[in-house]
């Protein structure tokens, strides 16, 4: 009887370890379209990333935390000039060191 408890048990823990795979797998099968679809809109709008940044550090600002990132080792801030590049649409030229503005 214990027998059989144990194997339960082992089947019941090996299908929850198959179901957790299968979800990683099916995410990772996922992240392609999923990052597509980013670089698509990206390429439609290159200020959209610049812009949810500044959309971040305005709502962490409304929240209380005074615009400070809660884990400053995290990330880098968002300067004036970008935030400035990204309300007038105008982005930085990727891979300059000059950050020349495009339109």
């Amino acid at each position: 009887v214990q027998a059989v408890q144990r194997l339960r048990d082992e089947r019941r823990g090996m299908e929850e370890e198959l179901q957790a795979m299968d979800r990683r797998l099916r995410a990772a099968e996922n992240r392609p379209g999923q990052m597509m679809a980013f670089l698509g809109k990206l390429a439609d709008d290159p200020g959209v990333v610049l812009r949810a940044m500044v959309a971040k550090k305005e709502e962490l600002a409304a929240a209380g935390a005074g615009g400070m990132d809660p884990r400053p080792d995290k990330r880098r801030r968002i300067g004036a000039e970008a935030e400035e590049a990204a309300q007038s649409r105008a982005v930085p030229f990727p891979f300059s060191n000059a950050g020349h503005v495009f339109y």
